[in-house]
């Protein structure tokens, strides 16, 4: 039997016809497998990609706390070793991050952090926060939160800013708001935080 009289005995009889069903059923029925176990691996897949996904989100949010608590607690020891009051610690690190732009990297595994330092010259120079607390301690802005230079004096009185009113709270002052302070208002402020510790 040639090829046309094979085509012809397979489209046209009914023997053909049964042997041609007979040939396809087990070939459906391994795509059907084939195509049953393709869905099932996609289905792991995605859950993978999904586990994987939730895996990277919190490592990124462990990354994110560990860098802030490690920059946090370097600027802290870098400021009390300047000599800044413990009470306004937590306000200056704030001011300092504010005013250097204070960020943090990741590099080999280890978080470091950086901010920008403007030169006498107007140019920005990338330092870390070692330099960036020395450049801080050098303005004589500093000297209101640095017990070395303040040598126990400062304002007295009645801890009243000059309006008559309680002064405010520190707290809740970023480095611009507590530069535009008048000395007076600050100094009331400071001492009056000082009191609130003790």
């Amino acid at each position: 039997m040639d090829v046309d009289q094979l085509e012809k005995w397979v489209m046209e009889t009914d023997e053909g016809k049964i042997w041609l069903n007979g040939q396809k059923v087990p070939l459906l029925a391994k795509r059907d497998e084939l195509l049953s176990e393709v869905k099932t691996a996609n289905g792991r897949i995605t859950e993978l990609e999904q586990r994987l996904s939730q895996a990277e989100s919190n490592l990124s949010e462990s990354d994110a706390f560990i860098a802030r608590n490690v920059v946090d607690g370097e600027l802290e020891q870098l400021l009390k070793g300047a000599g800044v009051f413990d009470a306004l610690t937590p306000i200056v690190k704030k001011a300092v991050q504010d005013t250097y732009g204070v960020q943090i990297k990741r590099a080999n595994g280890d978080f470091t952090a950086y901010g920008t330092i403007k030169g006498a010259d107007g140019t920005d120079t990338e330092a870390g926060l070692e330099d960036i607390v020395k450049d801080w301690a050098k303005q004589s802005a500093s000297g209101q939160f640095i017990m070395a230079r303040n040598n126990g004096g400062g304002a007295t009185g009645d801890n009243r800013s000059g309006s008559g009113t309680p002064p405010p709270s520190l707290q809740g002052y970023n480095g611009r708001q507590l530069a535009s302070m008048s000395d007076a208002d600050f100094a009331n402020a400071r001492n009056s935080e000082l009191r609130r510790q003790h």
